[in-house]
């Protein structure tokens, strides 16, 4: 969450100064997080006698009964969706936080009652599954630390030596900051956004790309390829260090989590799976790159448990440090 006001327009890497002030603003916050997390954890590992076996189970087998296509079109007819209601409500310059409410909302339905109710998939097959809740809300409160501390750790290093540019939700937040925009601001964040983003990336996509590791390879490809031709129209680092990293960290992932994740391409896709969740945050730049190591994180957990509760905590909690920074800003 770069400390620049709302009215810049040139994006420009955060000073030593502005990094202390956002390294104090998350801190606060992530403690307050981190506390209430915990203390919940182990009262719930303590009156439910749960054992680590319970809590980092033994790996299971996707169960898919869609295909890539399917996959493919639910995506676009949600951000079709999306896109609509963002564009009908930027008419009001009031309106445009309840409107990114309004539009994660749609995502929400498309990506959860549409392939349930019409499609007729169950919904256990999308993690959709509360009989393990307990065991996740301990399994997201140990991978919670490591998944923080990495990711933001990741943002501050990029932040200094590329341009920062604020996402258009907090920029909307900051100015015009109240109590109803506020509202607004934490229910699309940390509510409607981990929930649609969950069940489309590690939900669909991932469980899609273990099934079919070929479709984990074709991402990693192009994206290698986009970097190549990024990298020779544009004489910039930026393209030429993801090619020298992303390629043999595709391989690295999967030796390095071959105990975690044993199935045969289970890594794999959820190393592509990240890739795809961190490009869709290409308009707030640097982001991308650290939500790629959160998004593995929560890949992990999807992967593991097979539901999606410990990444959606997981996700929202994350997202709530950065909503508390700033409301507390």
């Amino acid at each position: 969450m770069p400390a620049e006001s709302p009215s810049d327009t040139v994006a420009k890497p955060l000073t030593w100064t502005e990094i202390q002030s956002e390294l104090f603003a998350l801190g606060w916050s992530a403690t307050a997080i981190t506390v209430a997390w915990l203390g919940v954890a182990l009262v719930l590992f303590w009156k439910g006698r749960l054992t680590w076996r319970r809590i980092w189970p033994k790996q299971r087998f996707f169960a898919v009964s869609w295909s890539a296509f399917q996959v493919a079109w639910l995506a676009l007819l949600g951000l079709a969706g999306s896109s609509l209601v963002m564009h009908w409500t930027h008419r009001d310059a009031g309106g445009q936080l309840f409107g990114f409410v309004l539009a994660k909302a749609v995502e929400c339905g498309f990506y959860v009652l549409v392939p349930i109710f019409v499609l007729r998939i169950p919904a256990y097959q999308l993690g959709l599954l509360g009989w393990r809740w307990r065991e996740d809300v301990v399994l997201g409160a140990l991978l919670w630390i490591p998944a923080l501390c990495i990711t933001w750790a990741v943002f501050l290093g990029a932040a200094l030596i590329t341009p920062v540019r604020e996402h258009e939700l907090v920029k909307q937040f900051q100015a015009m900051p109240s109590l109803l925009n506020g509202v607004a601001l934490t229910v699309a964040a940390v509510v409607l956004a981990p929930m649609a983003e969950e069940v489309l990336f590690r939900g669909f996509v991932l469980r899609t790309m273990a099934g079919e590791p070929f479709w984990a390879d074709l991402t990693v490809l192009v994206a290698l390829v986009w970097a190549i031709v990024q990298g020779y129209l544009h004489t910039t680092w930026g393209p030429v260090l993801f090619l020298v990293t992303v390629g043999p960290g595709y391989l690295l992932f999967e030796w390095l989590t071959k105990r975690l994740l044993p199935r045969p391409g289970l890594s794999r896709a959820v190393y592509a799976s990240s890739l795809l969740f961190a490009a869709v945050h290409w308009n707030a730049w640097p982001a991308p790159i650290p939500l790629f190591f959160l998004a593995l994180f929560l890949g992990l957990a999807a992967a593991r448990t097979q539901t999606l509760m410990a990444p959606f905590l997981l996700h929202a909690a994350f997202n709530a440090t950065t909503v508390l920074a700033l409301l507390g800003q």
